[in-house]
C-alpha cells in the first residue's frame, strides 16, 4: 500500500502526491474515510475497488477524471462528493455501491461510462449537462431508483440499457432539451413507470427504449419534435394514452407500439397529423387515433 497509513480508519496520504495508484487500496478492510489533498490529479483504475468498508469519499476539485473501476464493489459506500470540474465517470467507477443513495452529478460531466453506477442504490437523478453521453447500462439494475429527470441539455445520449431494469423507477421527465436520443432498451423492463413527460425538447425514442413498463399508463409530450422508433413501447401493458396533441411528429414507426399493448385507449394529435398517423398506423388502431 505504497508509503499510504491509515489512522482511525481515514488514509493518510504523502505529503505533494499527485497520482492514487492502480489498486494503491484495494480490498483495504479497515479503512472507512478518505479525503483526497488538492495535490491529487488523478484517481488510478482500481485504486478502491473492493474496499468494502468504505463509507465516505471526498475528492477535490482539480480531478478531472476517475479511472475505471476505481470504487467498484465499495459495497458500504454512503457518501462521495465528485469533482466540481469532472468531466468523465469511466467504466464501472461505482458498480456495485450498494449503499450509495444520492449523487450530485457535476454539469460539466460529459461521459458517464459502461456499467458506470450499475447496482448503485441511488434513489433521484438529474441531469442538467451542457453535453451528455450516458452509455451502456452505466445505471441499469438499480433497485431504489424512483425518478430521473433531464434538464437543459443541448445535446443528451441515452445509450443501450443505460437505465435497464430499475424496477421501481416511477417517473422520468425530458425538458428544455435540444436533442435526447434514448438508444435501444434504454429504460426497458422499468416495471413500475407510471408516466413519461416530455415537454419543449426535441427527442428521439429509439427501438424498444420504454418496451415492458408494465405500469406506464401515459406518455405525454407537450411543445416538443418528436421520432418514435420500432417497438417503442411494446409490451406496455398498462399505457392508456399516448399525447402528442402539442408536438411536432416527425416519425411515429408503424410497429412503435408493438404487441401487448391491450389497454391503449386513445392516440392524441394536432389535426394537421391525422392522415399522417392513419397511414402509418394499421387500420385496426384507427380508432384509437384521436384529434385536438
Amino acid at each position: 500500500m505504497g508509503n499510504y497509513k491509515i489512522k482511525n480508519g481515514e488514509a493518510i496520504f504523502p505529503l505533494g502526491i499527485w497520482r492514487i495508484e492502480s489498486n494503491e487500496f484495494d480490498n483495504i478492510q479497515d479503512l472507512t474515510k478518505v479525503v483526497v489533498p488538492e495535490s491529487v490529479r488523478y484517481v488510478d483504475h482500481f485504486a478502491f475497488s473492493d474496499a468494502v468498508n468504505l463509507r465516505e469519499v471526498v475528492l477535490n476539485d482539480y480531478i478531472r477524471d476517475i479511472g475505471d473501476g476505481a470504487f467498484m464493489d465499495n459495497k458500504s459506500l454512503e457518501k462521495i462528493i465528485l469533482p466540481e470540474k469532472l468531466e468523465s465517470i469511466r467504466f464501472s467507477s461505482f458498480m456495485g455501491t450498494s449503499s450509495l443513495l444520492s449523487i450530485n452529478i457535476p454539469d460539466t460531466v460529459r461521459e458517464i461510462d459502461f456499467l458506470a453506477f450499475k447496482g448503485s442504490s441511488i434513489k433521484s437523478l438529474s441531469f442538467n449537462n451542457f453535453v451528455i453521453i450516458i452509455k451502456r447500462e452505466a445505471f441499469a439494475d438499480n433497485l431504489s431508483l424512483d425518478n430521473v429527470t433531464f434538464v437543459g441539455s443541448l445535446k443528451a445520449q441515452i445509450e443501450s440499457k443505460a437505465f435497464a431494469g430499475n424496477a421501481n423507477t416511477k417517473s422520468l421527465k425530458v425538458n428544455d432539451c435540444c436533442n435526447i436520443v434514448f438508444g435501444s432498451e434504454a429504460f426497458s423492463r422499468n416495471y413500475n413507470m407510471e408516466t413519461i413527460e416530455v415537454s419543449d425538447s426535441d427527442i428521439t425514442i429509439g427501438y424498444r427504449a420504454f418496451s415492458e413498463c408494465d405500469k406506464l399508463r401515459t406518455f405525454r409530450a407537450n411543445g416538443s419534435m418528436i421520432r418514435i422508433g420500432s417497438l417503442a413501447f411494446s409490451k406496455c401493458t398498462r399505457l392508456e394514452t399516448l399525447d402528442l396533441s402539442n408536438s411536432n411528429i416527425e416519425e411515429f414507426h408503424p410497429r412503435a407500439l408493438g404487441r401487448g399493448n391491450k389497454s391503449l385507449k386513445s392516440i392524441i394529435v394536432g389535426s394537421c397529423y391525422e392522415q399522417m398517423m392513419k397511414n402509418t398506423l394499421p387500420s385496426w388502431m384507427h380508432d384509437k387515433i384521436k384529434i385536438k
